[in-house]
């Protein structure tokens, strides 16, 4: 059963897997586990991880297409992201790759609106499934 999980039982975790994180304009993205290197609890520490863009071929309202994703890795959808438990953001960068050659670079920052999900039973670890909003 899926549960709603503060932001602050999280920070108490020192693994949890992210399933899932829907950005605005993003969209559905896959997420990452995320394991502190010591076991220790993540507490005030800020988790850098990534995520994958699960549409990551788009098209503007022209019709030009380009990707998202790191550029430098040719990871298609592949983006670096920052999660501050604590203060309820998700930031992060990500890169459009048009057609032709041109990168723009993109700098995001998300409010979590919500964390849903449930420990597993197996691995005892958090799977969720996070909810972002435009910062107001």
């Amino acid at each position: 059963m899926t549960t709603k999980i503060t932001p602050k039982q999280l920070t108490k975790e020192s693994c949890f897997f992210i399933r899932k994180i829907y950005f605005p304009y993003l969209g559905k993205c896959e997420g990452s586990t995320f394991t502190t290197e010591d076991g220790e609890p993540i507490g005030e520490q800020v988790i850098h991880t990534h995520c994958t863009v699960i549409k990551c071929n788009r098209k503007d309202e022209e019709g030009a297409r380009y990707d998202i994703g790191e550029h430098f890795t040719h990871v298609p959808g592949f983006t670096p992201i920052k999660i501050d438990l604590h203060n309820g953001v998700i930031s992060g960068t990500y890169k459009k790759t048009w057609i032709g050659g041109k990168v723009e670079k993109i700098d995001f920052k998300y409010e979590i609106e919500s964390i849903s999900g449930k420990r597993d039973d197996i691995t005892e670890k958090y799977d969720v499934i996070i909810n972002c909003k435009e910062v107001s």
